[in-house]
């Protein structure tokens, strides 16, 4: 009976993402894949037009800590004969299915693969040294992670599964993103999980170098300054019936006192009866 059948990969392969550098980010192995025909004379294969379909397939709650979440990938792509080099276009992991079809004039052929698994590979630690930059971020992912992408030990430990957040909340690789929500590229390549983690704490020092500015711009700032103005008795009052210290009446008090020479005399809670007294300017 005529068959289609794989030479390679051989079923219940396993292959390794290569960890690459800072500059590279890590790589996808490049497979070789080869078919041929049993039971057919002549041999069909080096003139016949193939079809190759290449899928990935992942369940993050396969995973410890894992929520319930598919990352799936897939491509394809035709070659004359049964050879073919597969190039990834993205850095994925998981379960890895290839399967090929032909159309002959005697009939229709395919065959899949079974059972081929991609593994992630921890960066080395100088490489995610590099990627982070400065100490403080260094830190930051020595905290999150302890500098590991996969449930694995740092610098080249292999492992199925991404580091999943101990929370159960679906933070996810050296930088535990988080929120907003991961992608699928922050699961399995590395330097693509310290870039979105990079810009998330860009977007966030913005956010509080922006505050002060938002802050003096909003109504209840200047409606508070208003009454201020108006009442010099309005802070002492206020400064006394709120506690603690570091809540919003207290910072504004601080604002407006800051850099206001007739601010400098006004009378502060000084007393006992106060819960807390307004620092000097």
């Amino acid at each position: 009976m005529a068959e289609l059948q794989f030479v390679s990969p051989v079923d219940g392969t396993t292959f390794d993402l290569a960890p690459g550098t800072a500059a590279t980010g890590p790589q996808m192995p490049v497979i070789q894949a080869e078919v041929r025909f049993t039971g057919l004379d002549p041999d069909p294969t080096a003139t016949a037009t193939f079809q190759w379909v290449v899928s990935i397939e992942f369940q993050c709650s396969d995973c410890r800590n894992g929520r319930a979440r598919e990352i799936n990938d897939q491509f394809g792509f035709t070659t004359i004969g049964g050879k073919a080099s597969i190039n990834f276009p993205r850095v994925r992991g998981g379960q890895l299915t290839i399967a090929v079809s032909v159309n002959l004039p005697v009939q229709t052929f395919s065959t899949q693969t079974n059972e081929l698994h991609i593994r992630g590979v921890n960066p080395p630690v100088d490489e995610v040294s590099a990627a982070c930059g400065n100490e403080i971020v260094q830190k930051m992912v020595m905290h999150e992670s302890g500098y590991r992408q996969f449930n694995a030990p740092r610098d080249g430990g292999v492992s199925e599964c991404p580091l999943f957040s101990g929370d159960r909340m679906g933070g996810v690789g050296l930088f535990q993103i988080t929120n907003p929500p991961p992608i699928p590229e922050d699961h399995w390549d590395w330097r693509a999980n310290i870039n979105h983690g990079l810009q998330i704490l860009a977007q966030k020092k913005s956010t509080a170098s922006n505050y002060p500015a938002r802050l003096r711009n909003s109504q209840p700032f200047q409606a508070f300054v208003q009454r201020f103005n108006s009442s010099g008795d309005f802070l002492r009052k206020s400064c006394c019936r709120t506690s603690p210290p570091h809540n919003s009446i207290s910072i504004v008090c601080a604002v407006i006192t800051a850099g206001r020479e007739k601010m400098r005399s006004a009378t502060y809670c000084t007393s006992s009866a106060c819960p807390w007294t307004m620092p000097a300017t």
